[in-house]
Order: structure tokens, then C-alpha cells, then sequence
């Protein structure tokens, strides 16, 4: 991956059907973001309604993850021609603009991807950075959040939700100072959907310890579309 990255939290308009925000979102707004010079990744995580989250998770209909070289060439974004030209202009057409938050992070890896000793030879070819569409759970974790979301153990539970990847990211202080939209982000991948509902339900007691830890937080479940 690379040094620098924004999680964006999207609320739809409410005038407009969760399909036509999804679909908005993939094309034309994710098809444009492709010229935008500075950005070196750009995840979509489209939110999957589903039974392992209660129906208050439903805040946010997607998630965006942008990566950048550096923090400078993050902060620039904005400046960009094509993101101006294309990206601005366009997200109030699907977008719910007062609900739109976005967070620096700074991110910490807990799992890369799946051991190279894993019997399971198709998970050893796995990466994150390989495939086009991955599942997630994704959990920001509120201002009036648990401070200590973070503990020692997060590692070991995500290995006990069979977590093909797993991630969290606190926010970057020299952007946000004391007072940032989330105070933590942690992110777990799988291959398909079929993948993550079979690890969370094999352990709910680690699912819920995970997920408990973060106090105040919105997650999601998603389909996570890679555009860059």
C-alpha cells in the first residue's frame, strides 16, 4: 500500500434509491476518479445490508479509502484538475453533502494477507491489492468512542474470524489536531461475502469482542470495488 490515506464516510440522498447511489457512485463518479493524478489506490466499499449488524449501522451507504504517496499530495487532493473538473461537481448528485465526513488516517497493519504456510492454496495467492471486489468490515469508531478500541489481542481474534487481512488506522493529528470526525478505523478483508459470514458465525464471542471494543462506532458490511 502506500504512505497516506482518507476514509471517506457517504450518506445517499435520501431522494434517490440505494441502488442508483451505488450504481452512481461506480459510474460515472468512480470511473472519473481514475484521471485524478495523485491518487495511488482508491477502494469503493458498498454497504451490504445484512443480520450480523443491527439496522442503526445503516448511517452510511459506503465508505471510500484513497491512497496517496504522502500526506502533502493527500492534503492537495482538493487542487487536483481532474478531481475538480469531474469529482466535485458531481458528488452532490448522489451524495448527502451534510453527512459526508472525511477522515486522515494513518494506518497499522495487524495481518498482511494469509501465511504463505496456509493449506489452503488459494488463500496464499490471495492479496488485497490483487483482486477487484473483496468483502469487509469496516468500523470507525465515533469521537465519544472508546479511547482503548485498540488492545493487545486484536490480532488473535481477527486470525479467530479467519480475517484474510486486517487493519486499524488512527487519525492523523497534525490534519485534525485534538478533535478528528473518528478517533479509529479497523478494517478486515476477505475474499467473498460467503467467506466473512462463515468466520463471524464460526466465533461470535470474538466478532463481538472485536466489534465491542470501539464503544460509540458505525460498521459496515460491504463489497469492497477496487477502481484503482
Amino acid at each position: 500500500m502506500y504512505n497516506a490515506k482518507i476514509l471517506a464516510a457517504i450518506p445517499r440522498r435520501k431522494d434517490i434509491s440505494e441502488q442508483q447511489f451505488h450504481d452512481h457512485w461506480r459510474h460515472p463518479h468512480g470511473t472519473l476518479s481514475k484521471k485524478i493524478a495523485c491518487l495511488r489506490g482508491y477502494i469503493q466499499s458498498h454497504r451490504i445490508d445484512s443480520p450480523l449488524l443491527p439496522d442503526k449501522q445503516r448511517v452510511y451507504d459506503g465508505i471510500t479509502e484513497l491512497w496517496f504517496d504522502s500526506l502533502d499530495d493527500a492534503l492537495a487532493l482538493g487542487k487536483d484538475p481532474a478531481h475538480a473538473k469531474y469529482n466535485i461537481p458531481d458528488e452532490p448528485l448522489f451524495v448527502d453533502m451534510d453527512g459526508l465526513t472525511f477522515t486522515f488516517f494513518e494506518e497499522e497493519v495487524l495481518r498482511s494477507r494469509p501465511s504463505v504456510d496456509d493449506p489452503d492454496d488459494a488463500a496464499v495467492h490471495w492479496s488485497p491489492t490483487d483482486w477487484s471486489v473483496s468483502a469487509k468490515i469496516i468500523q470507525l469508531v465515533e469521537s465519544d468512542g472508546n479511547v482503548d478500541w485498540a488492545a493487545d489481542d486484536d490480532g488473535a481474534l481477527g486470525d479467530r474470524l479467519g480475517a484474510y487481512r486486517h487493519v486499524r488506522s488512527r487519525p492523523v493529528a497534525k490534519v485534525h489536531g485534538d478533535s478528528p470526525p473518528f478517533i479509529g478505523a479497523r478494517e478486515l478483508w476477505w475474499p467473498t461475502l460467503s467467506a466473512l459470514e462463515r468466520g463471524v458465525t464460526a466465533d461470535p464471542q470474538a466478532f463481538a469482542t472485536l466489534m465491542g471494543r470501539a464503544g460509540v462506532h458505525h460498521t459496515l458490511i460491504a463489497n469492497a470495488e477496487r477502481i484503482i
